[in-house]
């Protein structure tokens, strides 16, 4: 090999051999290092051997100290794209279903801009609430979101009993929903009793009203036009208005209640002692009704005369002494008046369920009230009259016992302390009814008017089978009776007869002619 003559050949080889040196250590190491730093500056590596990683890659190291999180989105303006829905109501009095224009309320509610825009609301009181200002229409602005419990009239006489749903689909033919307001009724009074010395507190009497609803609101859950709206009203906590309290000690009272149409005010004496061991009952309720041009003015004034009724009572046994319940009790009072006074209005004023009889002949008609009680488990009964008058017991039982009738004497007067005993038909046989030439009445109903008591003819109804027997449980020997045989269908009977039963085990019931007599085989009589 001929070594370079000159210097500069001599300084080329030399950068030569510290290149080639340089490539070497490379291929020694492995390969390239990846970081920044120039091979040319970088520091030597260590002399120690560099322990190489096992199969477990390296994980990269988080810092989030120098994270930056990622700006967040513009909110969304909902109020630009949905403008708030803005329900234009009107106000509506439950009592006569009038408009109260001028009305304004007071919103208790967080408004955004967009919805106080919307319903043109601008003024807040001081309570954070925002006012709500009738328009020229009186009409209320009302946003769709919000309930009638969230408003109230800033007027105190006023206030909110609900509002309507508005119609989905509502177009500008559409009536507008309503908000119904009611204002207060001051109720004041005094109740006395007609009885002296009747031993009753008055602190003890239940002050109570009720409504019947405004007739010119039609009732939301369907039906007839006109419907009263009870059921809505019952709703809303304004029918049965329920007990209103009790009168002071001596007898006067002052309440509030929601002026609603038809308001009937009624005193009413609850079971309190009234001497001792004795139930203060026969007390009859006092009503009254509040007339519409008395409610316009705002207050209503009463006075209540509490009447005493009157108690009958007593126990139903069999023949072995053991009580029977569940029996009917009738209780019949019988008063006599002048023909003039058989008027509907004047008879219903002392009780329903009245029957009146009167001919030529008599010289007063008579009139029966019937008044129906239960026997309890006990078999003990206990009905009130409200008048007095003649009576008569009359106990119809759906067992086989017998039925009784029973005089009482005056309703008044009476005082029995002997429970009713009532005998059993068991073995007594039936008794069969017929017809002339034996008709049979088979599956017809038959109904009994016992006569031997002359003013009061307790009624018995009792449907034949086909072997047209009628029980002989209804009849009591010596007694006469009224038969009358009914059709399938019609309202006239198709036979009747008077008969006096002296335990006969078979009855002729004699038909009827189209002009509704009775007829014989010789003719009609």
């Amino acid at each position: 090999m001929q070594l370079p003559s000159s210097r500069s050949e001599r300084v080329a080889l030399g950068v030569l051999l510290l290149v080639c040196a340089a490539v070497l250590l490379i291929f020694v190491r492995g390969g390239v290092d990846d970081r920044s730093e120039d091979l040319a500056t970088a520091p030597l590596p260590r002399a120690e051997p560099v322990q190489q990683p096992t199969t477990t890659p390296r994980r990269r190291v988080r810092h989030p100290e120098l994270e930056v999180a990622p700006a967040p989105l513009p909110p969304v303006d909902v109020a630009a794209s949905e403008p708030p829905k803005i329900l234009r109501y009107r106000v509506r009095d439950i009592w006569n279903g009038a408009d109260v224009p001028g009305l304004a309320f007071a919103l208790a509610a967080d408004l955004d801009v967009a919805t106080r825009e919307s319903a043109a609301i601008r003024a807040q009181t001081a309570t954070g609430e925002w006012i709500l200002a009738p328009d020229a229409d009186g009409q209320i602005p009302l946003p769709a979101a919000h309930l009638a419990a969230d408003i109230r009239p800033l007027d105190p006489a006023w206030h909110v009993a609900d509002r309507e749903e508005a119609a989905a689909e509502a177009t500008p033919d559409d009536d507008l929903p309503t908000l119904w307001v009611y204002s207060m009724l001051e109720v004041s009074g005094t109740v006395r009793s007609a009885v002296p010395k009747p031993r009753l507190r008055l602190s003890d009497v239940e002050i109570s009203a009720r409504a019947h609803g405004a007739d010119s609101v039609l009732d939301p859950s369907g039906g007839a036009a006109g419907q009263l709206l009870e059921r809505w009203l019952a709703q809303r906590g304004l029918r049965p208005l329920g007990t209103l309290g009790n009168p002071t000690a001596d007898g006067r009272f002052q309440f509030e209640i929601p002026r609603v149409r038809g308001t009937t005010i009624r005193a009413r004496v609850p079971d309190v002692p009234d001497v001792p061991g004795k139930p203060a009952s026969g007390w009859q309720d006092a009503t009254f009704t509040i007339p519409e041009d008395v409610a316009a003015t705002g207050h209503a004034r009463m006075d209540f005369l509490l009447e005493r009724g009157y108690e009958v009572t007593g126990r139903l046994v069999d023949e072995d002494g053991r009580p029977l319940a569940g029996v009917r009790v009738d209780v019949h009072v019988v008063i006599y008046v002048d023909k003039e006074e058989l008027i509907i209005s004047e008879l219903r004023k002392r009780g329903h369920g009245y029957g009146a009889r009167w001919h030529p002949g008599m010289p007063k008609a008579i009139v029966d009230y019937r008044i129906i009680g239960t026997t309890d488990a006990d078999g003990r009964f206990r009905i009130v009259s409200k008048i007095d008058g003649k009576l008569i017991v009359s106990v119809i039982p759906d067992t086989e016992h017998h039925v009784e009738v029973v005089p009482g004497g005056q309703v008044s007067t009476f005082d029995r302390s002997d429970p009713f005993t009532l005998r059993s038909s068991r073995g007594r046989a039936p008794v069969k009814l017929a017809g002339r030439h034996g008709r049979s009445f088979a599956g017809l109903r038959v109904s009994c008017n016992d006569m031997s008591l002359v003013d009061i003819q307790p009624t018995y109804s009792f449907t034949l089978g086909d072997d047209s027997m009628f029980p002989s449980r209804f009849l009591v020997e010596g007694h006469e009776y009224s038969f009358s045989v009914w059709p399938k269908s019609g309202a006239l009977p198709i036979a009747d007869e008077i008969l006096l039963w002296s335990g006969e085990p078979e009855l002729e019931i004699g038909p009827l002619t189209l002009g509704g007599k009775r007829a014989t085989s010789q003719g009609n009589k």
